[in-house]
């Protein structure tokens, strides 16, 4: 019976030392390789990987825009340097302020798209975005971000090996 046990103990010690192997692999190929992601897995993912962006960057943004789907369907690459498009596909303005409001990060300028003013904030967003302690440890540990989950890095360098144009990549 003790023969078992020590050899459970050495396979759960093995196997947690291979995770944080994999784990710190994986982050270094994400800082290396520095992807730029922008396709996702569904809606949801795509909110909350703008989400974390905005969270994350060290970059101090003069201007944020925040709104529903209308303003979300403007791409930041078509922006100045300076703006940043905090606006959700189905979520709210209300959603936006709150996340401004909790990084911190309070920007010269809001803009608010209106198109559905009446819709609340997405408590549960905030919840997932904003957990104790946590949060500030994903700025540090990107491979915790949802920008960097496995399928969306490999899904983004998969497309640029097959292809230069959208339609090729797809």
């Amino acid at each position: 019976m003790t023969l078992f046990i020590s050899n459970f103990n050495n396979f759960i010690v093995k196997s947690i030392l291979l995770l944080l192997v994999l784990f710190f692999s994986y982050t270094i190929f994400i800082y290396t390789t520095s992807p730029n992601i922008n396709k996702f897995q569904n809606q949801w993912a795509g909110n909350y990987a703008k989400a974390q962006e905005y969270i994350y960057s060290d970059k101090k943004y003069k201007t944020v825009i925040v709104g529903s789907s209308m303003a979300s369907c403007l791409y930041n690459e078509e922006l100045s340097n300076d703006v940043y498009n905090l606006s959700f596909a189905g979520g709210g303005v209300l959603t936006g302020l709150n996340i401004i409001i909790k990084s911190g990060k309070i920007p010269e300028n809001i803009l608010i798209e209106t198109n559905t003013v009446e819709r609340a904030t997405d408590t549960g967003m905030i919840k997932r975005l904003f957990p104790p302690l946590v949060w500030k440890i994903k700025k540090f540990v990107i491979a915790l971000q949802e920008q960097y989950q496995p399928i969306n890095v490999f899904t983004d360098k998969i497309q640029k090996l097959f292809g230069t144009t959208n339609k090729e990549k797809l």
